[in-house]
């Protein structure tokens, strides 16, 4: 059935109109017939006493005498009829007939049925109740103020992460990295620190300072200053795999590269492995020390190599080279390392004394600051080796702490990246990301400007920007571009717009008339021109949430689950918002099922059908490029996780990727030795179940772009309805494209 306009009359108000009409109608007759029988009555009564005689038409009765009487001027007979009339009328019966007939009759008319209402904008700021729940005394971390008092997270949700945007000079530092600095150093967090703006002594650097007030150990790592920490570079590499991710670190992988055509590169990586793993097998752990055999030549590399038979093997092929070929592959090694000619960094970076001591650090709250002069990052790619250097080292200590703690750091971890493009190019920091935050590992990453991101990451920045559960837009440092996409997420609110008009008449433009008046009108709740002129340091905080149902730590397909609760109830725990608060709840579904990584999925096609989804729906993980698992639209899991986040409407998205085929198929039930289930069962037993599929029709015409349901081929609205009846939900918005415009909306469901 087509969706109904919000202007139709409902058909059972229709009737009652028309019955109201009818017996407005019926409400005139009897009060006509009740007054034209009472003026017969009289007329009747005076003809009777002789009053026919007196105008003239004796014997006359009713209708005949009472229309003499009244055109009777010389006697008062009208007069004495109009008396009698009155006289014999039952005014009670009148006044019930009339009000009966009038008010029941009137009242279909008057009645204005409940139709949905919104104002032309939803967005709105908000406002000191809705803050409440952040001005808990045992939350973490500082995302603004109100009044004195801080606004502050959960450790769940701050450990999710926060990306901070915003131009030099407009209060990234002192609006947000600052106040959170000071908070983890008097909260008991350790944080780790790098400032690429050292030695700036107004910036990060403060840090050290909070740290040490509040009694907690500092740990400065400032190769270029005094009193310098060391932290071991080439920890691990004794380990082959740890000795050739150093080596990719100095001469990165091209993903778009195929091995083979990266020839010298390859082979300067492969030489730097071995050098890096006899370092870490021999107990040196120093990049200087590799410089300087790299400096010797192809004689003392091959001197080197003769008394080490592991490296023999390993470099056998470099080996066999021609010496002018080796003697290039060398020089080029050699210019990878040249920042090591650096004596105070070539010292920081070894064992010994004064070493950073990992241990404390993840079990004591503490500061580690590495401070890493500007000059040496920008177009410099020693700055990249450098930063990623230090991003290995604190990501293995960070996860050989944990995982000696059962997963789970002792002391919560506060890591602030500073100017984040300038690490360059990490493999897999969506992962990464994703598994620090259930070591309770807090990133705060800042960029001048997200095209910084696309700029390093191309389209994978999306899939890392999504990542973060809260995002800091620092307004009046925002790019162009940036403005206009956080306006736009933002979304409209309503305001009042001043209408004026003017008419003229005649031949002459003359105004004639001028007329005031308001209209509400839907507006950018902060327009890209309010942020070029808000108050420096001024920013706008969003909280977000990502990953699906099954992938929930409790009730999702465990032990293939992520860290943390990913239903809507989690939005309460972690962010902090009463769920007596939170009013509707949008469940959103593909037409057709998808998922990442291992685990039962019962509705999963390997076969053509399954790459045809996955080709048509570009499922491909958006950071690593790999295929998702496709299948048909599994009703079972949809109702299930409709009814574990509470959700009051569904949005079925990506409808136009069913276009291409004859027959889909809907799992309606799961199978298991016989029996069915209509209920996600444990993951062993699902491991085990078999779809029940019920078949639809295909409808093999373009769905692409359609945003009327409508317009919607018969066989696309039959599939939504019965998604619709499988979810238990009404299906309020219907995704038809990549476009925002691409959208259908049925408020209320379909019917």
């Amino acid at each position: 059935m087509e969706a109904a306009s919000l202007f139709e009359t409902p058909r059972p108000l229709k009737a009652l109109r028309a019955l109201g009409f009818l017996l407005f109608l019926a409400t005139l007759g009897l009060v006509f017939y009740l007054g034209a029988r009472g003026a017969l009555e009289a007329a009747n009564a005076l003809a009777e006493a002789g009053w026919d005689r007196a105008v003239g038409r004796p014997g006359a009765r009713g209708l005949e005498f009472a229309t003499a009487c009244m055109l009777n001027v010389a006697t008062s007979c009208g007069s004495e009829l109009n008396r009698l009339w009155a006289a014999r009328l039952n005014y009670d019966l009148l006044r019930l007939v009339l009000i009966l007939g009038f008010v029941g009759g009137l009242a279909p008319f008057v009645y204005s049925p409940a139709r949905p209402r919104k104002l032309p904008g939803q967005g709105r700021w908000a406002t000191e109740r809705d803050l409440e729940p952040y001005l808990n005394p045992k939350g973490v971390g500082w995302y603004g103020q109100l009044g004195k008092r801080p606004l502050r997270v959960s450790e769940g949700q701050r450990v999710a992460h926060t990306l901070v945007v915003g131009k030099p000079g407009h209060g990234k530092t002192s609006g947000y990295y600052l106040p959170n600095l000071l908070l983890d150093a008097k909260d008991g967090w350790t944080a780790i620190v790098y400032d690429l703006k050292y030695p700036d002594r107004e910036g990060l650097m403060e840090a050290m300072t909070y740290y040490a007030h509040h009694g907690r150990a500092v740990y400065p790592f400032t190769p270029w200053g005094e009193r310098s920490y060391r932290i071991n570079f080439l920890e691990g590499a004794e380990d082959i795999t740890q000795a050739k991710l150093i080596a990719e670190i100095f001469v990165p992988r091209n993903p778009k590269v195929p091995d083979s055509k990266e020839f010298y590169p390859g082979l300067e990586r492969t030489l730097l492995q071995a050098l890096i793993h006899a370092e870490g097998v021999e107990g040196r752990y120093s990049l200087a020390h590799v410089y300087r055999v790299l400096g010797d030549g192809v004689a003392g590399l091959k001197a080197y190599v003769e008394v080490r038979p592991y490296l023999q093997v390993e470099l056998k092929t470099l080996l066999e080279m021609r010496q002018d070929q080796l003697a290039g592959i060398l020089n080029g090694a050699r210019n990878r390392l040249s920042i090591w000619l650096d004596p105070g960094l070539a010292a920081a970076t070894e064992p010994g004394p004064m070493e950073v001591p990992w241990a404390k650090v993840f079990s004591e709250p503490s500061l580690v600051y590495i401070g890493v002069p500007q000059e040496l990052i920008g177009d410099n790619a020693s700055g990249y080796v450098l930063l990623k250097l230090l991003k290995r080292i604190v990501d293995l200590k960070t996860l050989q702490h944990a995982n000696r703690n059962g997963g789970r750091l002792k002391v919560p971890v506060s890591v602030y990246w500073d100017e984040f493009p300038n690490f360059g190019f990490l493999p897999g920091i969506k992962e990464n990301l994703g598994t620090m935050r259930s070591r309770r590992v807090a990133y705060h990453i800042a960029v001048q400007n997200t095209d910084q991101g696309r700029a390093v990451y191309g389209e994978e920045w999306e899939a890392i920007e999504g990542t973060f559960a809260q995002r800091v837009y620092f307004l009046s440092g925002l790019s162009d571009n940036d403005a206009a996409r956080l306006s736009e997420v933002l979304g409209e609110t309503s305001v009042m717009q001043e209408v004026r008009g003017v008419s003229r008449r005649g031949l002459l433009p003359i105004p004639t008339s001028r007329t005031v008046g308001e209209r509400e009108v839907a507006r950018p709740l902060l327009s890209p021109e309010e942020m070029r002129t808000a108050p420096k340091g001024e920013a706008v905080v969003l909280l977000e949430g990502h990953l699906g149902t099954m992938r929930d730590l409790d009730w999702g397909v465990y032990p293939y689950v992520t860290s943390s609760t990913t239903l809507a109830g989690g939005a309460c725990a972690g962010a902090g918002v009463p769920p007596n608060r939170i009013t509707r709840i949008v469940g959103v579904v593909k037409a057709y099922t998808t998922a990442v990584g291992s685990g039962p999925l019962p509705t999963e096609e390997r076969g053509e059908v399954g790459e045809r989804l996955r080709e048509l729906g570009a499922e491909y993980g958006a950071t690593t490029g790999r295929p998702r698992r496709c299948g048909w639209f599994d009703g079972v899991a949809a109702r299930f996780a409709a009814r574990l986040n509470g959700c009051t409407e569904i949005a079925l998205m990506k409808l136009d990727v069913l276009d291409a085929f004859d027959r889909i198929r809907v799992c309606v039930a799961y199978e298991l030795d016989g029996r069915l289930l209509f209920t996600v069962p444990p993951t062993p037993v699902l491991e085990r179940v078999r779809p029940v599929y019920e078949d639809l029709q295909g409808w093999r015409t373009s769905t692409s772009g359609v945003a009327r349901y409508a317009d919607l081929p018969q066989a696309a609205r039959a599939f939504v309805r019965r998604i619709q009846e499988l979810c238990g939900v009404p299906v309020t918005l219907i995704g038809t494209g990549a476009r925002r415009e691409h959208t259908i909306h049925t408020p209320g469901g379909i019917g």
